[in-house]
């Protein structure tokens, strides 16, 4: 459902939360939390799940057997997660971290080539969310929990658009601009006046796509509500399958020219970056993302209370293994 997923899933589906470069995936952990290490991270990557509960509870009055099933699905996807993609993540940490260190020039194909796995790791993840494996829930849906989420979509696009209209565009590229290097400076990646200022060039070169994403997702909800509410058509599974499906690359595949663009000014500013960098940031970059890669291995080996409690949790049926 697309409130919780645009919420909860760790992907955001504007194209600004999507760029391809070393940066944001830096950005966006630190947002997490100023710290590598587990005693930080760990607590935090622990409660995106209460996160996730949390926003599905807000959809709607569930009976217990609806909450029981999404919680199963929630707790496999959090051992796939964890099990499987943490390491992946350390180990792409540890190859950038590896070049960075190193004052040899960077190249464009290093940079794609980490812009690609970032890609791989968000369909992943978007791939095996739980709502995917969730077509049966969905169907035991009655019309008041229908009549109800689609209400609460209808309010949440009502403050999104105007949070959105709250600020003009270049009040959104300064507040971004501030943020990266805030966030930045607090895990000790002090940027540059000449990476301030590449910074401040790329920004406004990003072709926004706000309006289009709204434009798309009110169309996309108003088919889901209506094969929602078909429920008892025997092509449901299928219509649905083809639906959420859908819901994951709305921008990708119906804005593909602007996307790739985007994709490309992000992925050179990378390249520029990483080519500028000092080399008090290249000590940085040996030392902060080595710790930050062992603390993901470290996690992704963690006991996980419900993994030998709840039989059902791993089940392929209730998602990825």
């Amino acid at each position: 459902m697309i409130a919780m997923l645009s919420k909860t899933s760790g992907i955001n589906f504007n194209c600004r939360a999507r760029v391809r470069t070393v940066l944001a995936l830096l950005t966006l952990l630190t947002i997490a939390a100023c710290s590598n290490s587990k005693l930080i991270l760990g607590p935090l990557y622990n409660r995106l799940d209460d996160q996730m509960r949390k926003e599905f509870n807000k959809l709607g009055d569930f009976n217990t057997t609806q909450s029981q099933e999404f919680e199963v699905r929630l707790q496999t996807y959090h051992l796939w997660h964890r099990r499987k993609e943490l390491p992946l993540y350390a180990d792409l940490i540890t190859d950038v971290q590896q070049a960075l260190a190193s004052p040899a020039p960077k190249s464009g194909a290093q940079i794609q080539q980490w812009s690609e796995r970032l890609e791989e790791f968000s369909m992943k993840a978007r791939t095996c969310h739980p709502v995917n494996y969730s077509l049966d829930l969905i169907r035991t849906l009655n019309g008041d929990q229908i009549d109800f989420i689609q209400a609460r979509f209808a309010r949440e696009k009502a403050k999104n658009v105007k949070r959105r209209n709250s600020r003009t565009r270049e009040e959104r590229l300064e507040r971004r601009y501030n943020n990266i290097i805030k966030w930045s400076g607090r895990i000790g990646l002090d940027f540059t006046e000449e990476q301030k200022t590449l910074l401040r060039e790329a920004l406004p070169k990003q072709i926004s796509l706000r309006d289009e994403y709204q434009a798309l997702s009110t169309q996309w909800n108003k088919e889901f509500f209506a094969i929602a509410k078909d429920k008892g058509a025997q092509s449901f599974r299928l219509r649905m399958q083809v639906q959420l499906n859908r819901l994951w690359n709305l921008l990708e595949n119906n804005q593909t020219e602007a996307w790739t663009a985007n994709r490309q000014l992000w992925n050179q500013f990378a390249l520029d970056f990483a080519n500028t960098m000092t080399p008090s940031q290249r000590r940085w970059a040996d030392s902060w993302l080595g710790k930050l890669a062992s603390t993901l291995r470290d996690m992704s080996d963690d006991s996980v209370r419900f993994e030998t409690r709840n039989r059902r949790a791993g089940d392929s049926n209730m998602g990825c293994v």
